[in-house]
């Protein structure tokens, strides 16, 4: 640090996270980058998606344990309630972390786990690979960040195979969604016939939530009234309505957004 270089133990690779990204409202890929200063410790969290090809897609059972998906870091999170991300190992001083598809829980502040290191050498030594590390002894974090993302609900872990009665310390006091205006993905979708549709209102306001159907008609009035700042969720129920593709629409104060949604029977 105090000759200004930047020094990683190494990159690495061949791990999925995946979380809840604001921009889209669907599950997608994040990546992070840790740091360790004089004992504390810090993590960053954001959205990534790689360019690269493969000639294989993924199957259900690569993220879904109970369909049969050997997923490591599902079985470490039921069976001790906490995901062990990243492990020293001291005895050749090599670094070894989980493989394939990391879904992050809703309680990951508490329960994601990564040993965090240190540099050996002096501050001055060229930035080559090096064993001159060690750990400094703690897999938490002082400070983290997560950007334009939010973790897995308990619901989403649910249907992939956590067990979520080890779900624990979720600090309602920070609501795991964006500070800005937001209009979710509907879930599920497609649907048949009920589905979830949720949006974060920055500040109280007057705000109306109306269905239509593609030629533009209304079909429903979900919410016409003033609501508090916050997250909020309302049910839709289309048993009366045909399949088809269909528009939701919010409209609070200055904002108006409206997103499409399928109804298959």
């Amino acid at each position: 640090m105090e000759n200004h270089l930047k020094r990683a133990k190494q990159p690495i690779h061949g791990f999925v996270l995946l979380a809840n990204i604001t921009k889209t409202g669907k599950i997608g890929t994040i990546s992070f980058q840790s740091l360790s200063y004089q004992g504390k410790t810090w993590a960053a969290f954001g959205p990534y998606h790689g360019h690269a090809i493969t000639d294989k897609g993924r199957k259900c059972a690569d993220c879904h344990a109970n369909f049969g998906g050997q997923i490591e870091a599902i079985s470490q999170y039921n069976s001790t309630g906490l995901v062990k991300f990243a492990t020293w190992n001291s005895g050749d001083s090599t670094l070894s972390w989980l493989k394939g598809v990391v879904p992050m829980p809703a309680d990951f502040k508490r329960s994601f786990r990564m040993d965090f290191l240190t540099y050996n050498g002096s501050p001055a030594d060229p930035v080559v690979p090096s064993k001159n590390w060690s750990t400094i002894g703690k897999d938490t974090w002082d400070g983290h960040q997560m950007f334009f993302a939010t973790p897995l609900t308990e619901k989403q872990m649910a249907k992939i195979g956590f067990d979520t009665t080890k779900t624990t310390e979720i600090a309602l006091s920070e609501p795991l969604a964006p500070i800005d205006f937001n209009l979710e993905q509907n879930y599920p979708n497609p649907f048949n016939p009920e589905t979830n549709i949720s949006f974060y209102l920055p500040q109280a306001n007057k705000t109306v939530l109306k269905i239509y159907n593609m030629k533009g008609q209304e079909i429903e009035t979900l919410w016409n009234q003033e609501l508090p700042a916050g997250q909020h969720r309302v049910n839709f129920n289309a048993k009366d309505l045909p399949s088809g593709i269909y528009v939701y629409q919010l409209q609070s104060g200055k904002y108006l957004v409206s997103k499409k949604m399928m109804l298959m029977k």
